[in-house]
């Protein structure tokens, strides 16, 4: 783009070419240009800085096109996460919107049971009731598995994604265990894409998942799956997880029923785990030209990379977008999602540089300080809140004089090393082409509003997240509404 003109003047049609410029001539529908329009102000509201020298871009406007797509998935892995980060991102407007959405289904049961009792059963809610048009599909969506009586995870889903112009849920499982993870099916038409978001970890039963974080060989996926997994390896946990989302899917035949075009409801009644009583909005035939995407926050983001290889045989074109991601996938496999794979990290992030190798690396560290201390720790808790030379507190690498306590750590060290080679545990990587968001300063703004933090947009390789980066932030930086943010 030479100009904002150039951007302005695409919107006018539905299929324009970018101007002549220094850059490739580009066809885009319609909404593309708008959504990078909206984009472009929310880049400059948020302060995020697009350097030139990104390596793998291209053009500059590849850096807006993927913001774009960021901005846009993000939202659906947060919308995943329902009423309880719905409530905590935005108190007030969530709690209304979900109170008002639980209340009226509520009431509805309420009335249902009184006239069943009493022998009313010919005076239905729908009768004098539902005032709504729509209320009736919204009082038990029976696309909507696993949810509590209040409907509290649908009404939260549904708050969050009001945001999302031209999106609809499809499917959307609740279920919660070690191997089951809550995830939704949405149609996004301003993308052209069908999104499977996966919920991060929000339960006992998720961080069960998370510490399995063994590496376990994807061997015997190739004859069902079609991935040729024998010498791949990754997270044990997220795995499984992967593996019944996928087999549900397939079992329903969800995802076919979609890309098809044979009904006008393309809604299999009775189909495993899946059921609807109306029509989506669109024909299946508008669906011809939708991608599969996947994305996901912490737990989901590695369970939606493990995903997208047990669908990638069937749709070779899928795109997964995650957002604080774990270590999942040994170095090779890591290293080739790079074309299917973006994976999103913003500062200290933990999550996305803990791993079972990273956190004996920290140990070791941590005792390594402790035998090197010249004082004892209350000396050394004081000297936080002052300036302090480190050299006071600490002797130099290599300069301690020996102790017991050097010599007990050092056995310690080889010990678990030694275990750790018999184990033949496989060191796992982040996925894919990682896009790391690095704070840069805090943006002033008004009286009584919290400052904005601007961030620099890189291009990282996967050796940059091998260790833990000990900071003040590294646990806020993982939450989900900074990701969204």
């Amino acid at each position: 783009f030479d100009s904002s003109d150039d951007i302005l003047s695409l919107s006018s049609s539905s299929y324009e070419d970018f101007p002549p410029s220094s850059y490739h001539t580009h066809i885009l529908p319609t909404n593309t240009i708008n959504t990078t329009i909206n984009t472009i102000k929310a880049t400059q509201y948020h302060s995020v800085e697009m350097i030139p020298w990104f390596p793998s871009f291209s053009q500059p406007h590849d850096q807006i096109f993927l913001l774009s797509d960021l901005a846009r998935y993000s939202t659906f892995s947060v919308a995943v996460y329902t009423h309880m980060l719905a409530i905590y991102m935005n108190p007030c407007y969530s709690f209304y919107g979900i109170l008002t959405s639980t209340c009226g289904r509520c009431w509805q049961h309420v009335w249902r049971h009184v006239t069943s009792v009493i022998g009313m059963k010919w005076l239905k809610p729908s009768d004098d009731l539902n005032t709504t048009s729509n209320n009736n599909r919204d009082y038990l969506p029976e696309n909507v598995a696993g949810d509590n009586p209040m409907g509290l995870n649908y009404a939260g889903l549904s708050v969050v994604t009001k945001q999302l112009k031209d999106s609809e849920l499809v499917y959307g499982s609740f279920q919660n265990d070690v191997d089951i993870k809550p995830y939704a099916v949405f149609l996004d038409h301003e993308k052209a894409a069908v999104v499977i978001a996966i919920r991060g970890t929000l339960s006992i039963e998720d961080c069960i998942t998370d510490v399995l974080c063994h590496s376990e060989e994807l061997r015997g996926l190739s004859d069902e799956w079609g991935y040729p997994g024998t010498g791949r390896w990754a997270h044990s946990g997220m795995l499984k997880a992967a593996l019944t989302i996928r087999q549900e899917l397939h079992s329903s035949g969800l995802l076919e029923s979609i890309f098809s075009a044979q009904d006008s409801s393309y809604r299999k009644s009775g189909s495993a785990g899946y059921n609807a009583r109306t029509p989506l909005k669109r024909h299946a035939a508008d669906l011809s030209g939708y991608r599969l995407v996947l994305t996901g926050h912490s737990l989901g983001a590695g369970t939606a990379v493990l995903l997208s290889l047990l669908l990638l045989h069937k749709y070779p074109h899928l795109h997964c977008y995650t957002f604080g991601a774990p270590p999942v996938l040994d170095k090779v496999t890591a290293e080739e999602c790079k074309p299917f794979v973006t994976s999103v990290v913003l500062g200290n992030d933990l999550v996305s540089r803990m791993s079972f190798l990273s956190l004996n690396t920290l140990r070791n560290d941590i005792l390594d300080c402790i035998s090197r201390a010249r004082v004892n720790k209350m000396c050394v808790m004081q000297a936080i809140f002052r300036d302090f030379d480190i050299d006071d507190l600490m002797y130099r690498a290599g300069q301690e004089p020996p102790s017991q306590f050097k010599q007990n750590v050092a056995a310690f060290k080889a010990e678990i090393q030694s275990r750790i080679e018999v184990a033949h545990i496989v060191p796992l990587f982040l996925p894919g082409r990682i896009i790391f968001l690095a704070k840069k300063a805090k943006v002033p703004k008004e009286c009584c509003s919290r400052n904005e933090t601007s961030h620099i947009l890189q291009e990282k390789d996967l050796s940059a997240f091998t260790d833990i980066e000990v900071s003040s932030s590294m646990a806020m930086d993982h939450f989900p509404d900074r990701y969204f943010n």
